[in-house]
């Protein structure tokens, strides 16, 4: 599996939280929030791990017998890879996530894609056909453009990153700028799957629990700062100005392919925007998680 989708896949797992030099809010706080929110307890899959590994193989299109499997994790892991050099590579984490890179039968058949909503379309329907976009997670989609290239200005063509997120009862898991469970599909200029994330934990809900206010969140964040981020790559020891442009009341789900064993998911305010990146380096993604409940 490429580097990149290793670590979106164990993002967060023992990382020193960064220092943001500020935060900023460029957006109005969500209003009419609920004062109780449900956690939800992690449960069995009822697939067994094993099974669905070999069953996404298939429906991958990889072929034969995996070429790695460890018990290191908490989660056994197995990997799959295609001709050397090929780039093609599946790395399944027990039955709850994987990783992909180029599949051999990665042809959504869409051709060029030029709009969001082409975007969002060709993965739904590839997905579907494997069924592997589980029905919590098929209608809270979105589409960014991005580029292929080096030199953008001498780009004429892009990708597309498309995100389907989790809900829960209406709750978000995770933010959609920053991917943290669901499935996320990369697209190349010319429709065609060159990457693809999964992260689903069976849960069933348990009890609920009251929640702060929004406000007592966002004051929380300027103060303390939040329990965790999630940041879109490396992440970096210092920021600058973290600007907020949304704010949700959702849920995290933690990373896999480490000996990290999440249990529950509670309820935690999202903060998301852009921090800068120190020394001229530009903005990145990111996703700030405040606990929620009291």
């Amino acid at each position: 599996m490429t580097l990149l989708l290793a670590m979106v896949l164990t993002l967060g797992a023992c990382v020193p939280r960064p220092h943001i030099a500020g935060y900023q809010l460029d957006t109005e706080l969500p209003q009419g929030l609920p004062d109780q929110a449900p956690i939800y307890r992690v449960v069995e899959a009822p697939t067994l791990a094993a099974d669905w590994a070999w069953h996404l193989a298939a429906a991958l299109g990889f072929e034969g017998e995996p070429v790695a499997y460890s018990e290191a994790a908490a989660q056994p892991e197995w990997t799959w890879a295609g001709p050397l050099h090929s780039g093609k590579e599946l790395t399944v984490y027990g039955n709850i996530a994987f990783g992909c890179s180029s599949p051999p039968d990665g042809d959504t058949g869409a051709g060029t894609i030029e709009t969001a909503e082409e975007a969002v379309a060709a993965p739904r329907a590839w997905l579907t056909a494997r069924d592997l976009l589980p029905a919590d997670c098929a209608d809270d989609a979105r589409a960014w453009p991005y580029q292929t290239g080096p030199d953008e200005s001498r780009l004429t063509r892009h990708g597309w990153e498309v995100c389907f997120r989790r809900r829960l009862d209406g709750l978000p898991v995770g933010s959609r700028c920053v991917w943290r469970g669901g499935v996320s599909v990369d697209l190349d200029p010319q429709g065609r799957v060159i990457g693809l994330r999964y992260k689903r934990r069976e849960v069933e809900r348990d009890s609920l629990v009251p929640i702060k206010t929004v406000e007592e969140a966002w004051q929380e964040l300027q103060t303390r700062g939040p329990a965790f981020f999630d940041t879109e790559g490396p992440t970096f020891p210092e920021y600058g100005i973290f600007t907020i442009t949304e704010v949700v009341l959702g849920y995290y789900e933690g990373p896999v392919g480490t000996a990290e064993v999440q249990k529950q998911f509670k309820p935690h305010y999202i903060f998301i925007g852009k921090a800068e990146i120190p020394k001229g380096g530009g903005e990145m993604r990111m996703a700030a998680y405040v606990p929620a409940w009291k």
